[in-house]
């Protein structure tokens, strides 16, 4: 009988841009926002809780957040992450994501 330990699949991990994108799409479509604060940098959490997070995701915003997602969605296959030193970007829609690595993991810096 095969098992699959769970502690060795991290659904949100930040090792990589790639698997923090997907890390950062999972945790939004599980509006999983205490996980969502993880992606973002120390120099941006100030003030920032779970609760402001969830306010701009399904509040005003929402349906330009929910395109936002789903223009991240349709790229992650088959986007390029140029990586340089500390920092990436990936192109996806009409926009492009900044991310940065602070001790380690990638956190997403901004995206547009």
């Amino acid at each position: 009988q095969w098992r699959v330990d769970a502690a060795s699949v991290d659904l949100y991990a930040q090792d990589t841009p790639r698997h923090t994108v997907l890390g950062f799409v999972r945790a939004l479509e599980r509006k999983r926002y205490d996980v969502v604060l993880r992606f973002v940098p120390e120099a941006h959490k100030d003030g920032l809780d779970v609760a402001k997070l969830k306010k701009s995701w399904e509040g005003d915003d929402k349906e330009e957040m929910e395109q936002v997602l789903v223009a991240l969605e349709q790229a992650l296959p088959s986007a390029a992450i140029e990586e340089t030193g500390d920092r990436a970007t990936l192109a996806y829609g009409a926009g492009t994501m900044l991310l940065v690595r602070e001790k380690g993991s990638w956190k997403i810096e901004d995206f547009d």
